[in-house]
């Protein structure tokens, strides 16, 4: 997806070999920390090699733009809806592991805190709910299942519960 927002911005600014540095910042995504510097680095140092300087601060503004599109809005849905974590635990997994164990720990950081959670969910279910192992990894199972809207794109419809004393006038207390 970076690679891809790269060279459309790289194409747009009408930088050359737009769609090689694209997809090469697009890899070096991949490491963290210093692999998108260097992309953004990459498309900037190919701008000032051809004298063309404007054009290297149109390629800073495109390589910020993306890591800020893909740094708060792609990678946190790609997180949640594949490792089913939240948003905000996954940035303070990130910073924790980071303060605790720099790059390797923002590394084991979300796969780290997806496996406490499906431990402590398991717990929860087998201690405090009093479930048999069976029935607490049958619910964890439907619990990881794709929602009905993501499989099918139709949203349950559920009824409003029918209160037996339906009056025409205002609640009391």
């Amino acid at each position: 997806m970076v690679g891809l927002m790269l060279s459309l911005g790289y194409r747009v600014i009408g930088l050359e070999f737009w769609l090689l540095i694209g997809l090469i910042g697009g890899l070096l995504n991949i490491v963290p920390f210093l692999g998108p510097w260097i992309g953004g680095i990459l498309g900037v140092l190919v701008a000032i090699s051809t004298g063309d300087v404007p054009t290297a601060v149109w390629a800073v503004v495109v390589a910020v733009a993306v890591q800020q599109i893909d740094n708060n809005f792609v990678s946190p849905t790609v997180l949640r809806a594949t490792v089913r974590l939240h948003p905000a635990v996954t940035l303070g997994a990130l910073v924790l592991g980071g303060a605790f164990a720099g790059i390797w720990g923002v590394i084991i950081a979300v796969p780290l805190t997806a496996t406490v959670k499906i431990l402590v969910g398991h717990w929860w279910r087998t201690r405090v709910l009093d479930q048999t192992w069976e029935e607490a990894s049958e619910a964890m199972f439907e619990e990881a299942e794709p929602s009905r809207l993501l499989r099918t794109g139709e949203v349950p419809v559920v009824e409003p519960p029918h209160d037996e004393a339906d009056h025409d006038g205002p609640s009391t207390i």
